[in-house]
């Protein structure tokens, strides 16, 4: 059975899933970028204070782009992990870099090749770029390493905890699938919100014109067969709730 990237997915996501990992605490992020939006990586997961990147090689990917991910992706995340086939496994090894996990993917689950190690990003110039630079509105150079990184924290919070929480709250039976990543995506989370406002005010009104239109009518004399019509919603509002 070969695995696309949305497969590999799911069975990463489910493998943090059943240890804990995932739940309404962490945040899951997908194609979350970095350096100055140079470098996408795949998954990306914070987790107990701690910022793991996660790169998958499927085998139809190449590894000419490989190196250069990871020394972007380690000077960014704490723990770097590259998920791959059995068939990259020796060339990824030839890098000879024993701080990174490496997790060998199949249909029937991962086998952790190499654990790697977890280092805590201390450099405040890489720190400060995982924020939005509206938030960017203290000394940076006072700060400290500790209050720079709850201030990382707060910053992916505030972006990515809605799209997070509809992920969690989405899986069924505690079983990830491949169809289930597009519910990682942040402005479609953003974009139900904004929906469900629109149904919201549209029932408000509804509700408002068979109640106090009505009874403003009738205290006028006004009979029912004489009553005016509001006719049906306009169809550009439709299209707003249907997208």
């Amino acid at each position: 059975m070969k695995l696309f990237e949305p497969d590999i997915k799911a069975i990463v996501l489910n493998h943090f899933l059943e240890r804990g990992v995932i739940g309404s605490e962490s945040l899951v992020m997908d194609e979350f970028t970095i350096d100055n939006k140079s470098r996408r990586v795949d998954l990306a997961l914070y987790y107990q204070g701690k910022f793991i990147g996660i790169e998958i090689k499927s085998e139809a990917d190449s590894l000419y782009r490989l190196e250069g991910q990871l020394d972007s992706y380690t000077q960014y995340f704490d723990k770097t992990i590259v998920v791959s086939a059995t068939k990259h496994l020796e060339d990824i090894r030839t890098l000879n870099n024993s701080n990174i996990g490496l997790w060998e993917i199949s249909p029937n689950g991962i086998k952790v090749v190499q654990r790697g190690k977890t280092s805590l990003i201390k450099d405040k110039s890489k720190l400060t770029k995982l924020m939005l630079k509206n938030e960017l509105n203290f000394p940076v150079s006072k700060t400290s390493i500790k209050d720079l990184r709850n201030k990382v924290e707060q910053s992916l919070r505030s972006r990515f905890t809605d799209s997070s929480e509809h992920f969690v709250q989405s899986i069924k039976h505690n079983q990830i699938t491949a169809d289930d990543i597009h519910l990682l995506s942040r402005f479609k989370s953003e974009r139900q919100r904004f929906n469900s406002h629109v149904t919201e005010s549209l029932n408000f009104w509804e509700n408002w014109s068979k109640t106090t239109v009505s009874q403003d009518l009738r205290r006028l004399g006004i009979k029912s067969r004489d009553r005016l019509s509001f006719g049906e919603v306009p169809a550009d509002i439709k299209e707003l709730i249907e997208a």
